[in-house]
């Protein structure tokens, strides 16, 4: 019986062998020279090379390539501008180049390769349904788009077309949009639903051609979508491009088909996959403020994360799934630095015994559990005490999405509506199409990602100039904190799902509570033990209740009034982290900012940006000594400094300064956090630089 295992495992191992080599291989090389060029024609799908160089010619001879093109025609950068892609037969073909070739290539990396890669978007076909359509339609209020929340005191608005959980009049699909219900969006549409000047970015895959019959006259994307790829090449199947679309853009109170969250922004789709990194690059610079990437690969590249940071810089957020599978290592792009990852939360019942089911031969389970990372939570159905129950509750590893420590937040991916996979139903025949508005019951982050992809849509619309730093700050510390739930808690999931569930009405509330100087803005009910958080407000005041940041997060408050700290907070962040609490008088937000032009400030922040780095301070980690040194000239003459503790006490002074380098001992300082400020003669503040002393 060994024996015969052996040689089972040999024979897989070989044929596994096989099937790989026969993939395609996917690589990036990066010319010494931006003039390289390639002469090559193309024979019945394979390259043929037409140059005159001896090396190329040998390796365009042994390797079948079938693609070897510019990478990146969209860079700004030189390196990515002198980056090829290429495709080819085997994985060898890289090595060949970079030994053969290195007097024409200096770098050069390994993508992955591929099968079918529609594999790898998520949220394709198989949908099912659980409920019965007659148990879930809402006594309807004629000619109102309007109602009082039952939970705050004020009115919400719905568009007209919020499908079966709407308390209004529905005139579109009868779509269950309750992930929609919990993650507050009505809250939001009370401050703004969109605007055509927010345009994101669909990189999932021929937004509009996903299945024959269907084209971009779809009455919820028309006049609003700009494709950016030839849509006559192949497409992918099941509805992908339409259900993450409309999750995070479709058009809202038009009276048909179903709404987006972001409903009256304007769309930009192009094609998908590690492939297609240039076309992130052409939508961001042609002003994309948010990108959405549903799909995942495996392989990270360098060549990628500079792809990444080019986008950053121009100020364009990228939003990527996490993935489907809690066992998968990191995905990407998610996982790379610049990028928010997207994992899942249920969000449908509560976990209670009666909303258990049958989950094979041992468990029960509650699908969708509020709150809860797995699309199933295995519970013991025989445990009738309601806290024991929770207690005993457990994730199910194989219906969870993928799980690491870049997860930044978590959205509805379970049993949610999909726009897609209700068309494809309609287009087939299916008597009852709308059966598919239940979704899977395993998380799928294709679902996830737009959420939050149209949830920064409308907090940019609010305030167009947030950072990427500003906007995911905002995100976490208003989403609902989960760690005290007792499933999360074992050391397979700890610090493994982000900083919670998403809740979008109270992320658009804190962008314009802290943009309104009559409103009080709330920084609350979270527990940070990482990450970096940055607000500006110019609120009456910043009030920061029930609130931690210890361990290595980072925290920089700048407020124009006001903040007050509640006892109920602990900032505490130990030598890896900081806290900076600021006022600034005169502190103003700029709220219109440009994007594709490489800057992601304003002219005045950019002056005031120079004006500081006019001056280099150094160390800021101090044990005796700090330095500080004039670096621009034409400036104005630090004449003093000041340091302050974070209570805005004067702890050290220096005046009459001269020179271009100053030492200043700070060993009689006791060890915190410090703001050192400089001063001209005529008391200018032209430093602001904050230190940590450790000793």
């Amino acid at each position: 019986m060994r024996t015969y295992k052996l040689v089972m495992f040999l024979m897989s191992f070989m044929f596994c062998s096989f099937y790989l080599e026969a993939q395609n291989h996917k690589f990036y090389l990066r010319a010494i020279s931006q003039n390289f060029d390639l002469q090559v024609t193309d024979n019945n799908g394979v390259l043929v090379y037409k140059g005159r160089d001896r090396s190329l010619n040998k390796i365009f001879n042994q390797n079948d390539i079938y693609v070897f093109k510019k990478a990146f025609n969209h860079s700004q950068r030189s390196n990515l501008q002198r980056t090829w892609y290429i495709e080819g037969d085997s994985s060898r073909i890289l090595n060949d180049f970079l030994q053969a070739a290195s007097h024409i290539f200096e770098f050069g990396e390994y993508i992955g390769y591929y099968d079918n890669e529609e594999l790898l978007a998520g949220d394709t076909g198989h949908y099912s349904s659980n409920q019965n359509r007659d148990e879930i339609q809402p006594p309807y209020v004629a000619n109102s788009n309007t109602v009082k929340s039952e939970s705050l005191d004020y009115y919400l608005s719905f568009p007209n077309d919020y499908g079966a959980t709407s308390p209004v009049a529905n005139l579109g699909i009868e779509a269950v949009l309750d992930n929609f219900d919990f993650i507050g969006v009505p809250e939001a549409w009370d401050y703004t639903t969109g605007s055509s000047d927010i345009i994101i970015g669909l990189s999932d895959a021929r937004l509009l051609t996903d299945f024959q019959g269907l084209t971009s006259n779809d009455p919820d994307f028309v006049n609003k979508t700009t494709l950016f790829y030839d849509s006559s090449t192949p497409t992918i199947g099941g509805g992908h491009g339409y259900g993450v679309g409309m999750r995070m853009a479709g058009q809202g109170d038009n009276g048909v088909g179903s709404t987006g969250i972001c409903y009256d922004c304007n769309i930009y789709a192009t094609n998908f996959g590690p492939s297609n990194y240039d076309d992130l690059l052409e939508i961001s610079y042609n002003g994309a403020r948010i990108i959405n990437c549903s799909w995942r690969w495996s392989t990270p590249t360098e060549t990628q994360q500079l792809v990444i940071n080019e986008i950053y810089e121009n100020g364009t957020i990228v939003v990527a799934a996490a993935g489907n599978t809690a066992s998968l290592p990191k995905q990407y792009p998610a996982s790379y630095e610049h990028v928010i990852s997207v994992g899942g939360v249920g969000h449908k019942r509560d976990l209670i015994v009666e909303n258990a089911v049958p989950d094979g031969n041992v468990y029960d389970a509650v699908r969708a559990a509020k709150y809860y990372i797995g699309a199933k939570t295995w519970v013991d159905i025989n445990e009738t005490d309601p806290e024991e129950f929770i207690n005993t509750a457990v994730i199910n590893p194989t219906s969870a999405s993928t799980r690491n420590d870049a997860i930044d937040i978590n959205a509805p991916g379970s049993e949610t509506f999909s726009y897609g996979a209700y068309l494809i139903n309609a287009f087939n025949g299916n008597d009852d199409p709308e059966g598919s508005i239940a979704g899977l019951h395993t998380f799928v982050t294709s679902s996830t990602t737009p959420q939050v992809s149209g949830t920064l849509g409308l907090m940019l619309d609010l305030n167009q100039c947030l950072s990427f730093e500003e906007a995911e700050s905002i995100l976490k510390i208003t989403s609902t904190n989960i760690d005290d739930i007792p499933a999360h808690q074992s050391n397979q999931w700890l610090n493994q799902y982000g900083s919670g569930a998403l809740h979008t009405g109270r992320a658009v509330k804190l962008v314009y509570d802290l943009l309104n100087p009559s409103e009080t803005a709330y920084l609350e009910n979270q527990k940070f033990t990482r990450w970096d958080f940055e607000f500006k407000g110019v609120s009456e005041k910043i009030v920061i209740r029930n609130q931690k940041f210890t361990d290595s997060s980072t925290l920089k408050v700048v407020a124009k009034n006001l903040i007050t700290i509640e006892e109920s907070s602990l900032i505490e962040p130990d030598i890896e982290g900081f806290a900076s609490l600021e006022i600034e008088p005169n502190l103003t937000l700029e709220t219109t900012c440009s994007i594709g032009d490489g800057t992601r400030v304003s002219s005045k922040e950019k002056e005031e940006k120079d004006q500081e780095t006019s001056y280099n301070l150094y160390p800021t980690k101090v044990i005796s000594t700090i330095t500080i040194e004039k670096v621009a000239t034409d400036i104005d003459q630090l004449e003093a400094i000041e340091i302050y503790d974070l209570f805005n006490r004067k702890v050290f002074s220096q005046n009459k300064l001269h020179g271009n380098k100053m030492n200043f001992d700070l060993s009689n300082i006791k060890r915190g956090i410090y703001i050192v400020k400089g001063y001209t003669l005529s008391r200018e503040v032209i430093l602001t630089k904050k230190i940590i002393k450790v000793n």
